[in-house]
């Protein structure tokens, strides 16, 4: 087409057509009416896109200024089907929607071109790959809308080719047959709404959605993605008391990282916060060989699970789990016991971290039952409070044995009941 355009120089859909281009691209390309191709007048309305010639000598202007930028080529792919499943005059008006739709999107239709039966051309001067990219994907966004109210919609199927100018092309002639070879090379799949740029080989899908599970797929599948330690401080003195994981993840194509509320979102509706919180957690497993964690209250958490340990042997090897009568003041005795040295612990750790531990509630309710004695019948008093705690454990147990003796008693007799009839049967 390039080479028949320097030959004629004229613009002209009859032009067109001796390219073997359908009658329905000619008439949305050019405002034409042939009485001889029986075409309407309901056609005869403003262009939506420019003519091939005139973007031979778009960009040939670019290269006049020595301007830089990309010709975007959409290649609608299944043009056929549709042109089969609905008819050709059906998607003409799915085509003229999509075109406006773009130009209401992007603000104008000077640089949109027609550049062959199944594609057109956006000329995107000044946009670098970045820019591109952003674009494909708001025309995928736009691509994918139902054109019809029907439940079987036409939605459309576009190979995205940004094809990057001067680059080592000398002419605008010389480019576009580049890009026009490069269209026809088949190098590229279609029907999969991918962008190809056929400057670095570089492939991805148009809808940032797929693409940002792909890149979820990847970094996580191959542990590459990167997570940030954020220290936390102590106002006072400028300790260090923990720390907050930040995820980041970044498209290495265009070196941004990914908004971390959009990621989380995109991979919660799409079931891979599984993927996510495995990987993080490997990752902070990994940490302890190369950052050897020894404080105060990693001890204490020890000391913590080896008391209860401890407590659970005792209460099994005593013979305590029996429910004995006897040993109900051996069990209160061993409860107050642990209570006073978690809340001797409570205190020492006040000024180790300024704040007590809260061990078994002692210093606030924090959302349990406790509360309603800490807020209500303390009158803000800790000591009254701590006093409630150990009367409030003492109460439990006894509800817990007020319950206990009845329903044993109960099906004890319910037993020796049932025994009983069957000693009767068998004498």
């Amino acid at each position: 087409m390039i080479e028949k355009y320097r030959e004629y120089e004229i613009e002209t859909s009859l032009n067109l057509a001796k390219d073997n281009t359908s009658r329905y691209v000619d008439m949305l390309t050019r405002q034409i009416t042939s009485l001889e191709e029986g075409v309407q007048e309901r056609y005869n309305i403003d262009f939506l896109v420019n003519s091939y010639p005139s973007l031979v000598e778009d960009v040939q202007n670019c290269y006049t200024a020595k301007g830089k930028g990309h010709l975007l080529i959409l290649r609608i792919d299944n043009l056929d089907e549709l042109n089969s499943k609905y008819g050709s005059e059906t998607t003409i008006v799915a085509i003229r929607t999509l075109l406006s739709n773009i130009k209401a999107r992007f603000g104008g239709t000077n640089n949109i071109y027609y550049f062959n039966s199944q594609a057109f051309g956006i000329l995107c001067q000044d946009l670098g790959q970045i820019d591109i990219v952003n674009r494909c994907e708001q025309i995928y966004e736009i691509s994918k809308q139902d054109y019809f109210d029907d439940a079987d919609g036409i939605r459309f199927k576009i190979s995205y080719l940004p094809m990057v100018y001067p680059s080592s092309y000398p002419t605008a002639y010389d480019f576009l047959k580049n890009a026009q070879r490069f269209f026809d090379s088949g190098k590229y799949e279609t029907n999969k709404d991918l962008i190809y740029f056929e400057e670095n080989g570089y492939v991805r899908p148009a809808s940032k959605t797929l693409f940002m599970l792909s890149v979820i797929d990847d970094k996580f599948g191959n542990s590459t993605f990167t997570a940030l330690l954020q220290p936390y401080l102590r106002a006072e003195d400028r300790s260090m008391y923990g720390v907050e994981m930040l995820l980041r993840l970044t498209d290495d194509y265009r070196k941004i990282t990914f908004n971390p509320d959009e990621l989380i979102k995109i991979a919660a509706k799409n079931g891979k916060m599984q993927v996510i919180s495995d990987s993080l957690i490997n990752f902070a497993g990994n940490l302890y060989p190369s950052h050897a964690i020894v404080s105060w209250a990693v001890f204490n958490a020890l000391m913590n699970h080896s008391i209860s340990a401890f407590a659970a042997m005792f209460i099994w090897f005593s013979g305590m789990n029996k429910m004995e009568k006897k040993n109900i003041l051996y069990v209160v005795a061993i409860l107050f016991s642990f209570m006073t040295l978690a809340l001797i612990i409570d205190y020492i750790y006040i000024p180790i971290q300024g704040t007590p531990r809260n061990f078994m509630f002692f210093f606030h309710g924090d959302g349990t039952p406790f509360t309603l004695f800490d807020e209500y019948m303390s009158f803000g008093i800790k000591p009254i409070y701590q006093a409630w705690i150990y009367l409030l454990q003492c109460g439990y147990i006894g509800v817990f044995y007020s319950v206990y003796y009845p329903i044993k008693r109960r099906l004890a007799a319910r037993k020796a009941t049932k025994e009983a009839k069957i000693a009767k049967e068998n004498a």
